[in-house]
């Protein structure tokens, strides 16, 4: 998403709303106000007053990429299938639309529509240089398709480009359970769990996911030994 994470204390959705209201005074007519509230509204969980809000900006922005795209970002958690349609027409009127490409192979992807989400990934690979969220979304993909090499590879490289990305931390960590790399996918937990190096900043889910990732790699490593 493009907001300040709104799920620590109300204190990103109180910094976000605030920017929306600017936007929407100082450029009422512009579609960053409503974005950004659309987009605030979603990751609050209010799902239907954010796909409220986009639809009534997309009915006086038809031809706007941008408004299309965050139709489909606010619709993906609830229909990804939906979502797939209203980003592909996004990419349709803006064919350089980079972070709207990889939405849409992630939306693909939760729709369980695996070639469709690895053509969408190959797409955002021929737009330009590759994002950490662009690698995560492919290396899962990758790994969905059952090819270790290339989802090891995604994963890595999506940590590298930035290691505070815990979403490509964790899925490179389970990768590496998988893969019998116990002793590697641990670093990765212990990253986002301990909190005297707080490298990363997790939400309460992706801390929880940590846990378990660890919790596992203990005890793969117990096994292994007994």
């Amino acid at each position: 998403a493009f907001l300040p994470r709104s799920d620590r204390d109300g204190i990103g959705v109180a910094q976000a709303s605030v920017w929306a209201d600017h936007v929407q005074r100082v450029l009422p007519g512009s579609l960053l106000g409503s974005a950004a509230r659309a987009t605030l509204l979603s990751s609050m969980g209010r799902e239907a007053d954010a796909k409220q809000l986009a639809e009534q900006q997309l009915s006086t922005h038809s031809d706007s990429a941008h408004a299309w795209f965050v139709l489909g970002h606010v619709q993906r958690a609830g229909d990804p299938k939906a979502a797939s349609e209203s980003l592909r027409k996004a990419v349709e009127l803006d064919p350089g639309y980079r972070i709207a490409q990889t939405e849409l192979a992630e939306a693909e992807l939760a729709a369980g529509r695996m070639r469709a989400a690895a053509e969408a990934s190959a797409g955002r690979d021929k737009m330009g240089p590759p994002s950490s969220w662009s690698e995560r979304v492919a290396g899962v993909i990758a790994a969905r398709l059952g090819d270790r090499a290339t989802a090891h590879n995604r994963l890595q490289s999506a940590v590298q480009l930035e290691p505070k990305d815990v979403d490509a931390r964790l899925e490179l960590g389970w990768h590496l359970v998988a893969l019998g790399k116990v002793a590697d996918a641990a670093l990765h937990a212990r990253r986002v769990v301990e909190t005297d190096r707080p490298a990363e900043d997790a939400t309460e889910g992706q801390t929880a996911d940590a846990k378990l990732l660890l919790a596992e790699t203990l005890r793969r490593a117990g096994d292994a030994k007994g």
